[in-house]
């Protein structure tokens, strides 16, 4: 695979910048899942032994994203991103881990300190965890971290495990800047951020009041912000109806640029009947759900795409949920590994999806959600959808995105990885002694060398692995196939003799990597591609691997239409190779009149 030479692509943002009529960069940062790892809640001040609100390590490392050490990742990305003097940055959802009040008050402040020192702007849309229901919810979590090693429960006061006494067998705590706020809340405390037009903005509008650009007034954008004016009826299936918040907006805080935000949360009803609603969870839903329970978004969007040709506006659209193929054309074998049930497959946008979207003139769009670095292209007649799903930072591969504007046609995309984050061992000390405290009382264990890691990105790399070990594995696998999968248990070497009768090895190479490299190792790094495509291939995975993993795909090809362990790892060969041979998620331009995405070679 080939990459953007950087001084290549420094000249061409050079040139970008240079051109009369040049605009803006905009910072892409989805899913930085903030907590507020130095907050004291009330319930805190009296424990001696307390005093951050942590999560523990086996939590993160049994998690999809690291819950702690993205306090120091977003301070990084912020500082560099002031550092290249770029002013607007989107947060395309999940900007909180849950909106817990506690939380959301310090983002914030951040994103006002922010403002005030390098005169930046932000703008949100909100993901499935802001907010995890429509409305106020108690929340909590048992795995907070004392400084002894052992974990401790944080609830709200109206969680159940506050109003039963549960003590989990651990110390619980009770108090309400853990609740999860609801619409409402997260509106009132973020409105400054996009939600709410500002009196220096051109234009703003919701697709509950469309107003007319050439008419456009502070106040008619105010009317519309207001939350109460941004509703829409949901029904259960005994008929019960309320009206439940969509915080979808377009804006223009430069001249020239609509940024179009699209909350694609859908939060299904399933008793409306009694004082406590219930919804599920957007988590899973996205927009194939949207385009059923939220229609009134879709000629919403046509209507913001026709009126920004009209008046000549550049468009960037984005939102939290993927509006593209985030398997990199390898759907065919994911499903044959994990069944449909599994690894991702009910977020996956359908056919029918794609071509509604593509039908209202979207061409680029931004998405968060699977923490992951990816693009697609997707064409239905004369339209043509770019979706670029934007790395998280506190996942593997830890990054951000920078999208620079050549024209109303052309943009370059950089991507950004936080490779050194300062004191992003700082709590280290606490994790030893909760590996300590783990071993004493004979709690499943974490890799101790995870604390060996000398930089935020081998701080992600042991958690991918980690990750694949304690969760991937166990969930996804049976328990002889477990048992086959764990780190040094089989080699490819003995793999690939066992699965035929004819001699796979290359032997004109030395056979000491094919023997050094195990079944586990393999599956690694197919979480590690299908996380973070071609940066993966750029940090991580050699080209000598590759070439091992496609010898032995194609030897074994006749496995590949079985339903057993051995035909699950020839489909996992196969999707390594189609993650590895995909279109470029690294720094490229991006022609939406042609529809391309390409390197710089």
């Amino acid at each position: 695979m080939k990459y953007f030479n950087p001084m290549l692509l420094a000249g061409l943002l050079l040139f970008f910048v240079c051109q009369k009529g040049y605009a803006e960069q905009f910072a892409l940062l989805p899913d930085i899942h903030f907590q507020d790892i130095y907050a004291q809640p009330e319930a805190l001040n009296h424990h001696p032994h307390i005093d951050k609100l942590v999560r523990s390590m086996h939590a993160q490392l049994t998690s999809t994203r690291l819950f702690n050490e993205p306090y120091f990742a977003l301070l990084a990305a912020l500082d560099e991103i002031a550092q290249q003097q770029i002013k607007w940055v989107i947060l395309p959802g999940d900007f909180s881990d849950d909106g817990q009040p506690v939380h959301i008050q310090k983002l914030a402040s951040l994103f006002a300190e922010y403002e005030k020192k390098y005169q930046m702007r932000f703008f949100l849309a909100p993901g499935n965890h802001d907010p995890v229901r429509p409305s106020e919810q108690s929340h909590g979590k048992n795995d907070f971290l004392q400084n002894n090693g052992a974990e401790f429960a944080l609830y709200s006061s109206q969680h159940k495990r506050c109003l039963s006494n549960s003590n989990e067998n651990k110390l619980t705590l009770c108090d309400d800047a853990i609740k999860a706020l609801g619409y409402a809340g997260i509106h009132q405390a973020l409105k400054n951020f996009g939600f709410t037009p500002r009196q220096t903005d051109l234009f703003f509008q919701t697709p509950f009041q469309p107003i007319d650009y050439k008419k456009y007034s502070y106040q008619q954008g105010l009317q519309a912000a207001a939350l109460n004016n941004r509703t829409y009826p949901v029904c259960d299936e005994q008929g019960h109806c309320k009206h439940i918040n969509d915080l979808s907006y377009v804006i223009e805080p430069v001249e020239g640029f609509w940024l179009l935000s699209i909350d694609a949360n859908v939060y299904v009803p399933q008793d409306l009947s009694g004082e406590h609603q219930q919804f599920s969870g957007s988590s899973n839903t996205g927009y194939n759900h949207l385009a059923k329970h939220k229609p009134f978004l879709i000629p919403w969007i046509t209507h913001v795409v026709k009126q920004a040709k009209l008046n000549d506006k550049k468009l960037l659209t984005f939102s939290h949920f993927p509006l593209g193929d985030f398997y990199d054309q390898a759907a065919e074998y994911v499903q044959k590994i994990g069944g449909k049930s599994h690894f991702n497959h009910a977020r996956f946008p359908s056919e029918q999806t794609l071509s509604l979207f593509a039908q209202t003139g979207l061409q680029l769009h931004i998405a968060g959600h699977m923490h992951i670095n990816d693009a697609s292209i997707y064409k239905s007649g004369d339209n043509t959808l770019i979706n670029i799903q934007a790395p998280s930072i506190a996942a593997y591969m830890p990054a951000y995105k920078v999208l620079t504007w050549q024209d109303d046609a052309h943009l370059a995309m950089q991507t950004h990885v936080l490779k050194n984050v300062d004191d992003f061992d700082k709590l280290f000390p606490m994790y030893q002694r909760e590996w300590r405290y783990r071993q004493q009382h004979k709690h499943v264990m974490w890799d101790k060398d995870v604390l060996t890691a000398q930089s935020y990105l081998q701080l992600s790399q042991w958690h991918i692995r980690e990750l694949v070990r304690l969760r991937y594995i166990p969930r996804n696998w049976g328990e002889q196939e477990q048992a086959l999968l764990q780190p040094k248990a089989v080699s490819l070497w003995m793999f690939a003799q066992t699965q035929t009768q004819t001699n796979v090895i290359d032997t004109t190479k030395p056979l000491k990597r094919w023997q050094q490299l195990y079944l586990f190792d393999l599956l690694v790094d197919y979480y590690k591609l299908a996380s973070a495509d071609s940066l993966a291939l750029k940090y991580d995975i050699d080209d000598e691997k590759i070439r091992i993993y496609r010898q032995l795909a194609n030897q074994l090809e006749p496995l590949n239409s079985r339903n057993d362990f051995a035909g699950k790892i020839v489909n996992i060969l196969h999707a390594i190779l189609k993650y590895s041979s995909q279109t470029d998620a690294g720094d490229v331009l991006i022609d939406l009149q042609q529809g391309t995405i390409r390197p710089v070679e």
